[in-house]
């Protein structure tokens, strides 16, 4: 199974469109790859082109903005 094989058989699982997902890849993704992941996760990354301090801090926006949508809902 790869990646995107992966991202399909989460999404279809329940409650697996809720998990917010976040790629960290090497590979050069082509269009094609993109219109495959395209609402399927929150961000790509590249790397390489990232540093880890970057990486971290999207990862806390990213759960920043998850708990805002699921766990408040009212907002």
């Amino acid at each position: 199974m790869d990646g995107f094989e992966f991202m399909d058989t989460l999404r279809r699982a329940g409650d697996g469109k809720r998990i917010p997902v976040i790629v960290i890849t090497a590979k050069d993704l082509t269009e094609e790859d993109h219109r495959r992941l395209n609402g399927g996760v929150e961000r790509i990354i590249q790397k390489g082109a990232t540093s880890q301090g970057e990486v971290l801090e999207l990862l806390r926006s990213v759960m920043q903005l998850w708990r805002a949508r699921h766990l408040n809902p009212e907002r």
